[in-house]
């Protein structure tokens, strides 16, 4: 069908409706006006490695219309046999060029929804959620919430039953069954009455999560097998809010030719003018850095960052700083450090320049601002975040986001804000060929612990993070998963903004709403160091 509206002028009036592939969720409409038939999609959402992140856009398309039939995602499994194990009996996959074969599609083949042992790939959690059949939404008064079916024949309270949680800050406050009948295409109302008043609404960070799970066995899953959940939040925005600064004993600067030692208590700060980084962070008796804290702004490219070329040109992922002045700054509760800078490659022109301002205050609080433009050797910017080599032991982190899978800004509806924890060795997505995974979208903090002493990072808006054993450019250098090579340190990766995932590769490119705006960058996170009770 696709070909035949595309190759040449043969009369398609034949046809009972319009194909084609890859069509952008926002061009789609357009053919609503240019011809009557009914639209398919043969193919969109491009599933390849990590992706696709635009499943969500072109379903709220596809309901906007009853002519929208829908479409089907390429596709379902990645394609590959087994090319032998490696010494601990992992299956090691191969795809194009690991057969000897002159000609070949590289990992092109490696583009489903599954493995090809059919293990889901969090692509496929995604597409499962999409496809929810009930949607929930806020109610006009507290408590009350409107329950929405997408099945077109069966009463849905005839397959699922339902549950629901509220969580406040992540924690469990209040939880119970959830009666309700729901007509197909229908819509109902129910009510938690412990809502009606409002008062949990007033809290910060309070969320209900509805569960529908089988109500019997089903001829695809069994009973009690969750189907699919919906979130609400409860509470408004709430207005930032500036925390006076912890007391300390003492808060002291010192300057010894190029480096800059602050001390705020038990924790010592040590910048290097040249570098325009801080080299040494000692909390209470223990060195936390295993190199030079950065910026960050490349990611391993996901199979969809099809712009990745224009990435190694600017060299986003090996750049130089040029420091053109460093002021440091000594106030009654904080120190502040200002630098003018510039981000890019030897003689290069740079692809950001930027201020800088870090301020520790007498907590031991590092805060960090910075305010870039980028020039035009650079025309999508991945990520916008610092770095850190952490020592090995730091293995156990927690956060307040969205969890727990892997969340990006296009891609987190398998996930809900909540409060997770996990190991660090356990925050990995092991594609066939390494990439960009395992990050999480949409946090208030993360916190990571070893050693006696917890890292909280925050941001004045939502971060995303990433912890991991891998470092980006093993991600990126690496043909195949079964070749990777732990760095032994636990890599910290928190950004102000990272870019979607989208589905590129062989669909649309990223929509706008899902990059980081260009040319002028923000950035503000904070640092705060503790003791913890993690050995």
């Amino acid at each position: 069908y696709e070909s035949l509206h595309h190759l040449d002028d043969t009369p398609t009036d034949p046809l009972d409706m319009i194909s084609q592939m890859y069509t952008a969720p926002e061009a789609m409409p357009d053919f609503l006006e240019k011809d009557p038939r009914p639209f398919l999609l043969c193919e969109y959402c491009h599933a390849m490695g990590n992706g696709p992140g635009d499943l969500e856009d072109y379903r709220s398309v596809f309901e906007s219309n009853d002519r929208f039939v829908g479409g089907l995602v390429w596709e379902w499994c990645d394609h590959s046999v087994p090319i032998g194990e490696t010494a601990d009996g992992k299956v090691k996959f191969g795809y194009g060029g690991d057969f000897g074969e002159r000609h070949n599609d590289g990992n092109f083949c490696m583009d489903g929804l599954c493995y090809p042992d059919r293990r889901p790939h969090t692509g496929l959690l995604e597409l499962k959620q999409v496809y929810r059949p009930i949607r929930a939404y806020a109610g006009e008064t507290p408590g009350s919430f409107t329950l929405q079916s997408f099945l077109l024949f069966e009463c849905a309270d005839h397959l699922m039953e339902g549950s629901y949680e509220v969580t406040v800050g992540g924690k469990k406050v209040l939880e119970g069954t959830l009666p309700f009948e729901l007509a197909p295409k229908g819509r109902t109302q129910v009510t938690i009455p412990e809502l009606e008043d409002g008062q949990i609404a007033e809290k910060e960070d309070a969320y209900v999560r509805f569960v529908f799970r089988a109500k019997k066995d089903l001829p695809w899953c069994e009973k009690g097998y969750e189907i699919c959940f919906d979130q609400v939040k409860l509470s408004k925005e709430a207005a930032a809010q500036n925390v006076a600064a912890k007391a300390s004993a003492v808060l002291e600067v010192a300057e010894d030719g190029f480096l800059v030692k602050v001390r705020a208590g038990a924790i010592t700060y040590t910048f290097d003018r040249r570098k325009g980084a801080f080299t040494s962070v000692v909390a209470f008796g223990k060195e936390v850095l295993e190199k030079p804290m950065q910026f960050n702004f490349f990611r391993a490219p996901v199979d969809n960052d099809t712009m990745r070329g224009d990435w190694y040109r600017a060299h986003l992922n090996d750049y130089d700083v040029k420091v053109y002045g460093v002021k440091v700054e000594k106030g009654a509760d904080r120190v502040i450090i200002s630098v003018d800078e510039s981000f890019g490659w030897n003689m290069y022109q740079p692809f950001l320049k930027g201020k800088t301002v870090y301020e520790i205050d007498g907590s031991g609080k590092l805060s960090i601002t910075c305010d870039g433009e980028t020039s035009n050797k650079v025309k999508f910017l991945p990520r916008f975040g610092i770095r850190l080599f952490l020592p090995r032991s730091f293995d156990a982190f927690s956060y307040l986001g969205y969890g727990p899978y892997e969340s990006y800004v296009d891609k987190h509806q398998a996930s809900y804000f909540g409060l997770f924890e996990s190991k660090v060795s356990d925050n990995h997505e092991d594609y066939v060929r390494p990439q960009e995974n395992s990050s999480h979208y949409g946090c208030k903090y993360m916190t990571i612990e070893g050693e006696g002493t917890m890292l909280t990072f925050a941001g004045e808006n939502a971060i995303s993070f990433n912890v991991s054993e891998y470092t980006q450019e093993e991600l990126a250098g690496k043909r195949h998963n079964f070749e990777l090579e732990k760095c032994g340190q636990t890599v910290v990766c928190v950004d102000g903004q990272m870019a979607g995932v989208g589905s590129n590769s062989c669909g649309p490119a990223l929509a706008e709403r899902y990059r980081i705006p260009l040319p002028n960058v923000h950035l503000h996170l904070t640092m705060e160091i503790n003791q913890s009770e993690v050995k």
